[in-house]
């Protein structure tokens, strides 16, 4: 009784933690976050749906993919052949996405299907499945159109041979990986625990200010036994951060998240930060959802917990590894209950105590707009 009765403010956690659980319930249809007044969008029309859509799953995979005026899918990266519609419902304020795509390893390797829709504002709610000899898979995506003048106001743009060159990657259980890109774009050589076959590319994101890659390879043994494919975000100091999947004959499937930079570029973080969480320094407020404080390479979230008690706070620190490209990357490393008026309701817990996966490492996407900072669903404003 005792036991449950300590375990149950660590939902907190969980819900910061969990991907899944932290989406919420929308359909697509949630006219959160728009411009209010009970305006009514005008209808589009298939062409102003065209352009780049980023596309995340609640694992962490990112996927890029190319809408043309006639509502075709023309791209999804450089590890994936596939082909979609796009369809206008009803109206025209909303559209549905259909997608089916492969790695183009034949019948031992992944096909995935997509079915989303897409709102006037760009944003894409929907699910995923995925079929390999490894068995089935299945789960939801969010994601946004990339705005057409991305990037426009302030430096030159970047061209795709200043990606060019040698990037050191790690993923966040320790295992390293080297891949070459081109002048052109072209990834082709890539070096781990082992020599990997591999094919890729960077392609340029909208307005020049950065840059998507993709990656796909495998072990080259025969028969192959390892097979991973890699996407990710590179910006114009050489900084990559992203994702990682694959599957192994001998050891299953594994994914996560990865962060690495180009050989020889300039470190852009400051000692003791993590890389592009600067920007969210300082003490973030809201009524109902806590205070955030951000410091360097951690974060802490503060939070009345007055069923316990009118002093009783629940506190869950992070240890930051990453905020670019608006997604928090990062570990649990506390998860307190302080302040309660029944001193048994109370516990400190850091790496070490039971209760918490302290080794996994987690990705939660974030929107920074001014003075506004919006995790999950929850509103915080800048003190």
């Amino acid at each position: 009784m005792n036991h449950s009765r300590v375990f149950r403010p660590l939902l907190l956690a969980a819900l910061i933690a969990s991907l899944s659980a932290c989406g919420g319930g929308g359909d697509g249809n949630d006219s959160s976050g728009g411009t209010g007044g009970g305006t009514e969008q005008p209808a589009g029309t298939l062409a102003s749906y065209a352009g780049q859509y980023d596309l995340q799953t609640e694992d962490g995979t990112v996927l890029s993919i190319t809408v043309d005026q006639n509502g075709r899918v023309t791209s999804c990266g450089a590890a994936y052949t596939c082909e979609g519609t796009l369809a206008l419902k009803p109206g025209g304020r909303e559209a549905s996405l259909t997608l089916s795509g492969s790695d183009g390893q034949g019948a031992a390797g992944l096909r995935v299907s997509l079915d989303a829709s897409i709102d006037a504002a760009g944003g894409v709610t929907g699910t995923w499945a995925a079929q390999s000899s490894e068995g089935n898979s299945s789960g939801k995506l969010t994601g946004q159109k990339k705005p057409s003048g991305t990037g426009t106001g302030g430096g030159a743009s970047a061209t795709l041979a200043s990606f060019a060159g040698q990037y050191n990657l790690r993923a966040d259980e320790g295992v390293t990986l080297q891949f070459t890109a081109g002048n052109d774009g072209s990834i082709k050589s890539c070096v781990g625990e082992v020599v990997y076959a591999c094919n890729g590319s960077i392609t340029l994101d909208a307005g020049g200010q950065g840059a998507s890659f993709t990656v796909s390879g495998n072990d080259g043994e025969q028969p192959i036994d390892t097979r991973v494919t890699l996407n990710g975000k590179i910006d114009l100091q050489g900084n990559v951060t992203g994702s990682y999947s694959g599957t192994s004959q001998s050891e299953g499937s594994f994914s996560g998240t990865l962060s690495g930079t180009r050989e020889g570029a300039p470190s852009t973080t400051p000692p003791g930060s993590a890389q592009g969480c600067a920007t969210l320094a300082g003490t973030w407020t809201s009524p109902q959802s806590g205070t955030w404080v951000f410091s360097g390479s951690k974060a802490v979230l503060t939070l009345d917990s007055i069923n316990y008690g009118p002093r009783a706070q629940q506190i869950t620190e992070l240890a930051l590894s990453s905020c670019a490209s608006s997604v928090l990357q990062y570990k649990i490393v506390r998860a307190a209950l302080i302040n309660t008026v029944d001193p048994s309701f109370a516990y400190d817990k850091k790496p070490g105590s039971a209760g918490v996966d302290w080794n996994k490492s987690y990705s939660q996407p974030y929107t920074l707009s001014g003075s506004r900072l919006t995790i999950v669903n929850d509103i915080y404003t800048k003190q």
